[in-house]
């Protein structure tokens, strides 16, 4: 059976996710957990909060060499930002 690198384009990042929810006071934010399986960073992981209003702003991404690592970096990087400066709404 053929590698996952054998699969995807040269340049390409292929990863498994899994989806979190936080509710707050101000609105709902989604979390991304990635877990990269083929690509740059392969073996590794990364979190981002994604919010309705846009895309995220890197420096509230997570990383980690496990999941529970790499969501708790994110939850730590977003801790005390509301819902709407999260959003990175001028890349929209």
């Amino acid at each position: 059976m053929a590698a996952f690198e054998q699969l995807i384009n040269t340049g390409d990042c292929f990863s498994q996710v899994s989806l979190y929810q936080l509710l707050r006071e101000d609105g709902r934010v989604f979390i991304f957990v990635h877990k990269i399986l083929a690509g740059a960073g392969k073996g590794s992981f990364m979190a981002h909060p994604t919010h309705l209003l846009g895309r995220h702003k890197d420096e509230y991404v997570g990383t980690g060499k496990s999941r529970d690592k790499a969501l708790r970096d994110c939850l730590a990087r977003i801790k005390g930002v509301t819902t709407k400066d999260m959003a990175d709404v001028q890349s929209q």
